[in-house]
């Protein structure tokens, strides 16, 4: 039995589309799909080839969830959530107090998800009747008619089940601090949970990627790597935090802080060094986003600080020295992700800027192969001058906060010799983490803008005006 997208995908002939018409649905197996289903969301990430925003549109709608009414929608709703979290830090509160509130938050967030999946199951119930009509309809014909001429059925689309007590962070195998300790970890064991929104507009609202580029959005981990491919209750778990974050921001930074305490008691325990990343799949502003009192809590000096980093697409928070040194006195690091050169909407300035202030940059290069990595990125600026930047292999650890501690020369010889036989090119302030692509087929990455080519271990970009 076929799953009804790839029944659709194997070129179910035009001569059964007319007949399925007959049995009174007015619209074929295909017109079905545009018409009907796609758009109550039946969804199988797998599958997904064409514009995330595209494809995804549909579902805040379908369930009568936040939508963008007018232009200042995104600014109204990250105004909310801010006041929310600054909600959830009330002055002289006492700690039985807080704790009565978290857990009164956990019920809120569980009864978030049994509304999330009524509306949801509801629509595939919809989905189902047709479903069953069109079955029954292919198995009488099938009874009679020749082997060619049978019509493949359709699964019909189960229940959705968020469970109970998730919370609002999670973890994966990249995490796991027992796993590549050594010269990438930099003698350092890190327990590290993140915050999973849904990337993006796909949970509707505001948009928590401002910076998404059109190769980003189809190549986005969240929806192409790993369990995301084929895990339908993890893509719904992403997009029902994204709208608990939104309509519920004291509940939510109320589970969240209460969260990221036991993370580092738990992993103080065990002799880690907590972190967190709470833009896993966003790009939210959080230095701004969450109050003074968090981070003098869970911030750098705090009587329960976890190292906070994240990646951004966002110049802007932190191209300045009065943004940086902020960042720095919250202990929140952010690394620059490059959008790929050569195409219009690359980051090349930035990046180059960035770089050149001494930062860190991530870089998805060409290549599936962790070991076939660039040893250096070359930056070529306007006036003639060129800048050379280590790059190191950002695959085997996350915590990119570590990455300033990583010495070219101990692990990167390629890059040395590079400089030694190169004596006109400048040594680079910055550094790039380097990353294979990851998700998606073949065919994707050697067609997306996000990735970067390299040749002989060195790949170029274009600088900024200095």
């Amino acid at each position: 039995m076929l799953n009804f997208k790839t029944f659709l995908s194997e070129g179910y002939s035009s001569e059964y589309d007319h007949e399925h018409k007959y049995i009174g649905f007015g619209e074929s197996p295909r017109e079905m799909w545009e018409n009907f289903i796609a758009p109550v969301h039946i969804y199988n990430p797998k599958n997904i080839r064409e514009s995330v925003e595209h494809e995804l549109k549909f579902h805040p709608q379908a369930h009568g969830y936040l939508e963008q009414e007018h232009e200042h929608a995104s600014g109204n709703i990250l105004h909310h959530v801010k006041k929310g979290a600054e909600a959830a830090f009330p002055e002289h509160e006492e700690h039985k107090e807080t704790l009565r509130k978290h857990k009164e938050s956990v019920k809120h967030w569980n009864n978030f998800k049994r509304e999330y999946e009524h509306g949801e199951n509801s629509r595939r119930a919809a989905a189902n009747e047709k479903i069953d009509a069109y079955n029954a309809h292919a198995s009488e014909h099938n009874k009679t008619a020749a082997k060619k001429e049978r019509k493949p059925l359709i699964d019909r689309k189960k229940i959705l089940s968020l469970g109970h007590g998730d919370k609002m962070l999670s973890s994966n195998g990249k995490y796991d601090p027992e796993k590549h300790v050594g010269e990438h970890a930099y003698g350092k064991k890190v327990k590290i949970e993140g915050l999973a929104l849904a990337p993006h507009k796909v949970a509707g609202g505001v948009n928590v990627c401002p910076k998404a580029t059109a190769g980003c959005k189809a190549s986005c981990l969240a929806l192409h790597a790993g369990m995301n491919q084929g895990e339908e209750r993890n893509y719904h778990l992403k997009v029902a935090r994204s709208q608990f974050l939104q309509k519920h921001p004291e509940h939510a930074v109320r589970m969240i802080s209460h969260e990221v305490e036991h993370l580092h008691n738990s992993a103080k325990k065990k002799g880690y060094e907590p972190a967190v990343r709470l833009n896993a799949n966003s790009d939210l502003n959080l230095e701004h986003i969450l109050p003074h009192k968090y981070w003098e809590k869970y911030g750098k000096g705090g009587s329960h600080e976890v190292k906070h980093y994240d990646y951004t697409k966002v110049a802007g928070r932190m191209n300045s020295a009065a943004k940086r040194e902020n960042l720095a006195k919250k202990g929140y690091h952010l690394t620059l992700s490059s959008t790929g050169t050569n195409h219009a909407e690359s980051n090349d300035k930035e990046v180059s800027k960035h770089l050149h202030s001494g930062g860190n940059v991530a870089m998805v290069f060409r290549t599936r192969d962790k070991g076939a990595l660039p040893h250096t990125v070359v930056v070529h600026h306007p006036n003639g001058k060129q800048t050379a930047h280590p790059v190191h292999n950002a695959n085997l650890r996350d915590d990119r906060y570590n990455d300033e501690h990583h010495h070219p020369g101990g692990s990167n010889h390629g890059h040395e010799k590079f400089m030694k036989e190169n004596p006109h090119i400048e040594r680079g302030h910055g550094k790039v983490s380097g990353l294979t692509f990851k998700g998606n087929t073949n065919k994707d990455m050697e067609h997306t803008e996000f990735a970067v080519d390299s040749h002989h271990g060195v790949a170029h970009i274009h600088g900024h005006e200095e």
